[in-house]
């Protein structure tokens, strides 16, 4: 059962990386047909055979009682779409290649340190920004006079 999910992930880091490693990108349409087939199939597998286990059928038989047919030809037909899916991944593998477009990367080959590097020096100048800001503040000994200043003043008005 956990096969489909380890394909799933191989899957994914391939289409991440496909750019690294052709130089070209890979074809949206034969991509998303891959995503929609092999996933679909892999839920029409994997929950018939989860309700099978569930409703008292032994594992690791070679046959297997007629109550259970249906449900074993759901999870047939979905394996079959989930090769149709893997033949998806190929076709998109081929039209690719045949397509050649080629990658654009936004970060112009680089790698995404630059946008870390972004983030820290905004980070930096937040925080200057706001010891700036703190700074107008009168410090703990003024604020302590002012606050037992003020206290005192109510006392005076209050009574």
């Amino acid at each position: 059962m956990l096969s489909g999910v380890v394909l799933v992930g191989s899957f994914t880091g391939f289409y991440y990386y496909f750019g690294a490693l052709f130089g070209i990108k890979y074809s949206r349409f034969f991509a998303y047909m891959h995503l929609i087939y092999y996933n679909g199939g892999i839920w029409l597998t994997f929950v018939p055979m989860f309700w099978l286990g569930f409703s008292g059928m032994p594992r690791r038989i070679h046959d297997y009682p007629a109550v259970f047919m249906g449900w074993h030809s759901m999870a047939s037909t979905g394996h079959m779409i989930a090769l149709v899916g893997a033949a998806f991944f190929f076709l998109m593998i081929l039209d690719s290649h045949i397509e050649r477009r080629v990658v654009v990367y936004s970060t112009l080959g680089l790698p995404r340190w630059h946008k870390r590097i972004q983030y820290y020096i905004f980070k930096i100048r937040y925080l200057q920004l706001v010891n700036k800001q703190l700074n107008v503040l009168p410090n703990y000994k003024v604020r302590s006079f002012l606050t037992q200043h003020y206290f005192n003043e109510y006392e005076v008005f209050r009574k």
